[in-house]
């Protein structure tokens, strides 16, 4: 009897402990998820502001530059150049706290392209060289014969940690000389390291220990007084190289300067092809009448200035819907139609022509616009009967050469179409990109359309950040793919890429990665209106007016 008793009595206590443990697990899984929800929207609440401070930063300073072509009293230069030094300060202190933001939220997406290793240090070499001149520092840059290799990696991640490391040198050296060097690992063919080596002030071994992490800096109140800042750079490169699977270390003593280390795995790959350039200039063909099709104002307007610029008359429409009703009290020579818009895909409106029962409509020439270089846009549109295709970004000879072909009944599923550009991800802007667009158009027409662009990424992120919390991935999927067609469009391709790919993976990223991805868009999208911001008073200015008046 006692022995069932104490049976019982153990097993009474057995269950106790297990209610307890599951009733601890669901709280501890409760807390885990709204820890996760509240990082997500922290994260989403950096991106959001970021772009609400950045804007108005970027024309503070836009303003300050415009001011330095006037004449100005010296008290009045000093003033400006103030603003200008401290809108700088502000503006890498912004970038660092959201850099900063994304990693402790979980990482930053790491896109890994074909990257050429010596290309990139010898543009660092380039960009620091003059400033540590003027310290009267030596600079010199060594990379080993192994490592002048293609490699795959985060070209701007990589270049953000060494620039970091680089830049942190010639700030806490007085005197002597700063030495960057590039090497394989002797026992990993496909592992690299990067040193960055100063003749400075050196680091105490305490703070050796704690200098990686966030707003911590040298105790040294000499070294504090020389670099300033608020102690993010080094937790920022420590956080980037972690993401991209190294290792970030430091050697150092007072007095005797330091090296910094970064491992990497880099592995070798080719070089990537070289893409044809296009033809200078398309075959001429007689004016035609053209629908073209497509959801995004800009576009609209853009691509009909293009045509209307070859001689042929243009009607727009926006949607699937508004294209059929066109067709079915005009009549039409050509028709240009996006593939991706929403309620009615290019697709299906092609679906719908070819199968009229107007044989003038069933056999109308369609060239498809799509802002998705990627083998699966190209397949549907000739498996659905498109004549031929363009990709967004296009440019003027893009589209003449496209309705040439078509209307000289050239076979345009053999041209040429280009894969997604590889651009400088720190920089939103491709120069070169928006000049030709820019030299197409006219500054009167190209201030329009950047206009357009920056009311089209208001409205966009207004509405992504209206649904983020509860959208459809359909819904984000659209907004991604407009913003990568517009910005493309004027040459803002860092923009574009990342809606391609936001566009093409929402609907397999889990709500983590969402958050993160969505996070660096919407960063993304903040850099391109600041720097559209920039542009439109660079274009207002008298500087620009002498430029297109020579």
């Amino acid at each position: 009897m006692i022995a069932a008793v104490a049976l019982a009595v153990g097993l009474l206590r057995q269950w106790r402990r297990a209610r307890d443990l599951t009733r601890e697990n669901r709280e501890l899984q409760a807390e885990t998820g709204r820890l996760e929800a509240a990082t997500q929207a922290r994260s989403r609440f950096l991106a959001m502001m970021s772009h609400e401070i950045r804007t108005p930063l970027t024309g503070i300073v836009g303003f300050a530059e415009a001011l330095t072509d006037d004449p100005l009293t010296p008290d009045g230069r000093h003033a400006v150049d103030s603003i200008r030094r401290a809108s700088s300060s502000l503006q890498e202190l912004l970038g660092d706290i959201l850099d900063f933001s994304r990693i402790d939220a979980g990482g930053l997406p790491i896109q890994r392209t074909a990257t050429d290793l010596e290309a990139l240090l010898n543009g660092i070499r380039d960009e620091f060289a003059p400033q540590a001149r003027r310290r009267g520092l030596a600079f010199g840059l060594t990379v080993a014969d192994e490592a002048r290799r293609w490699s795959m990696t985060d070209p701007l991640r990589l270049r953000q940690v060494v620039v970091n490391l680089v830049s942190n040198a010639i700030r806490y050296t007085e005197a002597g000389a700063i030495r960057v060097a590039a090497a394989v690992d002797p026992d990993d063919a496909d592992t690299v390291t990067i040193r960055v080596t100063d003749t400075g002030l050196g680091i105490a071994p305490d703070d050796c220990r704690r200098i990686f992490d966030a707003f911590s800096q040298a105790a040294d109140g000499k070294a504090a007084q020389a670099g300033g800042g608020v102690g993010l750079g080094l937790a920022i490169a420590e956080g980037l190289v972690r993401a991209m699977g190294g290792s970030l270390t430091v050697d150092s003593a007072l007095g005797a300067g330091s090296t910094f280390t970064v491992s990497l795995p880099l592995p070798v790959c080719a070089a990537p092809a070289a893409v044809p350039s296009p033809p200078t200039a398309a075959p001429t063909v007689a004016p035609a009448h053209i629908l073209l099709v497509d959801d995004v104002e800009m576009n609209r307007e853009l691509f009909a200035a293009m045509l209307m610029r070859s001689g042929h008359r243009v009607t727009t429409a926006e949607d699937g819907e508004t294209a059929l009703r066109c067709l079915a009290v005009d009549r039409f020579d050509l028709a240009l139609i996006d593939i991706q818009m929403p309620f009615m895909d290019g697709i299906e409106l092609t679906r719908r022509i070819r199968s009229s029962e107007n044989p003038v409509v069933a056999g109308l020439p369609i060239v498809a616009l799509s802002a998705g270089a990627y083998g699966e846009d190209r397949a549907r549109a000739q498996e659905i009967g498109m004549d031929d295709y363009v990709t967004k970004p296009a440019t003027r000879e893009d589209i003449a050469a496209a309705v040439a072909r078509v209307r000289q009944g050239t076979d345009g599923a053999t041209a040429t179409v280009a894969g997604p550009r590889t651009v400088p991800a720190q920089d939103p802007l491709d120069r070169e990109a928006f000049e030709r667009q820019r030299a197409t158009f006219g500054d009167e027409r190209i201030l329009r359309f950047l206009a357009m662009l920056a009311e089209e990424l208001e409205r966009r992120r207004t509405a992504i950040g209206d649904t983020a919390g509860g959208s459809t991935v359909a819904e984000l999927g659209q907004h991604a793919h407009a913003i990568a067609s517009a910005a493309g469009n004027l040459g803002f391709l860092r923009l574009m890429d990342l809606g391609r790919t936001l566009e093409r993976n929402v609907a397999t990223l889990s709500p983590p990665e969402l958050a993160v991805a969505l996070d660096e868009f919407l960063h993304s999208i903040a850099d391109a209106s600041a720097s559209i911001a920039a542009l439109r008073i660079e274009l207002h200015s008298p500087a620009s007016d002498r430029r297109a008046a020579g």
